[in-house]
């Protein structure tokens, strides 16, 4: 089936999605604004969307608050994945791109092989790279200030999270901005195409010197298609002289939002890596799903904590067995098994039994 008869009617579909919240349209607002004036968006007339005859798809939108976040608190999240009229979603007629960056497991041990490491991310990478122009109807939207006024559309003019190809589209534009500019820079032209992921710099060099002529030539290299690195995280703070304070990465224990995602944290001071299990609390009785919610939170994909989590799952299955539905409380002797322990090797919180 073709392109155009995969994306359906969805403008209906996504007005029955508007956020009806109001406890939310103040803060919301707020980044629909800072979108219009930053130009990643556009609002679209009545009139122009009457004579416009080419294909159009409205994405349901949501915020994310993250209070953690020492930059951006509230964004917005597309859902591209949503059914048109044709039961076909925008994302399942596009084509995705192949994977242009190295498995995060190699990231992570040429991270480690450098002697001083610099990690920093780059600031609103997807909003940095425009949409041809006879593509931004793929990406509208449909939004009001308050339920109470009328419903406007707009367009998104920049590549927008949630679409499918997102990740490839900015990442095939960054290795391109490497290839075009980078002949006068090397360290950032290697830096560029072998130390990203995602919008994640996670690299470093050999010795201080080295971190610091690293970090200029990105600093150069990278503006020259509008994009900044932020939040610098060092383990020699000597190779982050000169930054902005608002540059600097503020957090002891640093965690990018990708890598976070991916379930590793780094700590530069003792300079190690680990998984994050500070979530890994139960109150009350123990049940089938409040084991399983611990288990699922140890996840690493660099697979080098499989075994404990593997051992994890394992015990799991006993659950089966002594419990016949996901809120049912444990039996008392099986109950006292499950426990919070820390594996005697990795130091990972698990069950005991």
């Amino acid at each position: 089936m073709g392109f155009e008869k995969m994306v359906g009617e969805s403008r209906n579909m996504a007005v029955r999605r508007l956020g009806k919240d109001e406890s939310l349209q103040k803060r919301y607002n707020e980044v629909i604004q800072a979108y219009l004036d930053q130009d990643h968006m556009k609002v679209v007339s009545e009139e122009k969307l009457k004579g416009d005859k080419r294909l159009e798809c409205y994405l349901p939108h949501h915020p994310v608050f993250k209070e953690s976040s020492t930059t951006t608190k509230t964004r917005p999240v597309f859902d591209a994945s949503a059914k048109t009229t044709s039961n076909f979603s925008l994302n399942e007629a596009l084509m995705v791109g192949p994977v242009l960056q190295d498995p995060l497991f190699d990231l992570v041990l040429r991270f480690r092989k450098k002697q001083v490491a610099l990690v920093a991310d780059i600031e609103k990478m997807y909003l940095q790279v425009k949409v041809h122009p006879d593509d931004t109807p793929l990406q509208r939207i449909l939004w009001r200030p308050s339920p109470s006024e009328p419903i406007s559309t707009y367009e998104m003019l920049r590549v927008t999270f949630g679409l499918a190809p997102s990740s490839y589209i900015a990442t095939r534009c960054m290795q391109q901005l490497a290839q075009d500019e980078g002949e006068v820079y090397s360290r950032a032209k290697e830096a560029l195409l072998s130390d990203l992921y995602e919008d994640d710099f996670i690299g470093g060099a050999d010795s201080v010197e080295e971190a610091l002529l690293l970090r200029q030539e990105l600093e150069q290299l990278l503006p020259k298609c509008s994009f900044r690195l932020r939040k610098w995280v060092s383990n020699a703070t000597e190779a982050l002289a000169g930054l902005a304070a608002d540059d600097l990465g503020t957090q002891t224990t640093l965690s990018f939002d990708q890598v976070k995602t991916l379930g590793i944290n780094w700590q530069p001071g003792p300079d190690v890596l680990g998984i994050d299990v500070t979530g890994l609390s139960v109150n009350g009785q123990w049940t089938r799903r409040k084991v399983y919610s611990v288990i699922v939170q140890l996840w690493d994909p660099t697979g080098i904590t499989a075994p404990v989590i593997s051992w994890a799952k394992i015990r799991m299955q006993l659950l089966w067995v002594a419990t016949q539905g996901w809120d049912d409380p444990l039996r008392p002797d099986f109950a006292g098994r499950c426990v919070i322990g820390y594996h005697p090797c990795t130091g990972l919180p698990t069950l005991h039994s």
